[in-house]
């Protein structure tokens, strides 16, 4: 449970997370960071510095976790989904079908979990869940973000690459310049998607978007490579995006 912080984004400090599990994701709302794992660990600070562990009331691993509308959500294995109002006292809720959720986004109006290959619950408030159709299969899918009135979802090339959606209901596929890559990972924040891919040439290239249709193309080396999903898990503050490479090493833009 290697965890460390920074003010900004260059010089880090590694703490003590309170597992020795691995930290899957994190998220942060109303002043308190969140973080879960594996084996359904999960801890949260007030300051990203000092970390108590809590209780989940979960055994699975957690997958995905976030923040919106006044409530932390997580998702994870065998369908588990827990709520908390504060990061501190969990609730673990029902999901309408088992399987893992690997995928969570919050879209201004309710939550959207995504459990490969291919179904898709919704809630308005993180507590009560639904079946929702969703008109593509989208097959493995690694990533799920929303900005700007849409939904960018990103897979390997097999299953399409990139695809968009208003709704998360019909999708289509972007053309992304020719290049046949793997998607690993996807982000929003300050106002710009950011897609993390390792093509088959094992060069690293991130894209960025503002409207999920029209990229722009950086090839940042095979020895740079990215950690998988790892986009995907960190989230952007102060204008700086940061993400973690498979030997620990810290890139930031």
């Amino acid at each position: 449970g290697v965890l460390a912080s920074s003010t900004d984004a260059v010089t880090w400090t590694v703490r003590t997370s309170q597992t020795t599990s691995s930290i899957l994701t994190m998220t942060v709302g109303a002043g308190v960071y969140v973080y879960g794992g594996v084996g359904g660990v999960i801890a949260s600070s007030t300051d990203a510095t000092t970390w108590t562990a809590r209780t989940s009331q979960t055994t699975s691993s957690i997958l995905r976790m976030v923040f919106g509308n006044s409530i932390f959500v997580y998702v994870g294995g065998s369908g588990a989904i827990g709520t908390s109002t504060d990061g501190t006292t969990w609730t673990a809720r029902t999901a309408p079908n088992t399987g893992s959720y690997f995928n969570l986004v919050w879209n201004g109006s309710q939550f959207v979990a995504y459990k490969n290959p291919g179904n898709r619950i919704t809630s308005t408030d993180g507590i009560t869940w639904v079946d929702a159709n969703v008109s593509k299969s989208l097959g493995s899918i690694s990533g799920i973000a929303f900005g700007n009135s849409v939904y960018v979802v990103s897979a390997s090339a097999l299953a399409g690459g990139i695809n968009t959606s208003t709704d998360f209901v019909t999708f289509s596929t972007v053309n992304n310049n020719s290049i046949t890559v793997s998607y690993s990972g996807v982000t929003f924040a300050n106002n710009v998607f950011v897609l993390n891919s390792t093509s088959t040439a094992s060069l690293n290239y991130v894209f960025t978007s503002t409207n999920g249709n029209t990229w722009n193309i950086n090839r940042i080396g095979s020895d740079r490579t990215l950690l998988y999903s790892g986009i995907a898990t960190v989230f952007s503050g102060d204008s700086v995006f940061v993400a973690l490479s498979p030997n620990n090493t810290i890139f930031t833009s």
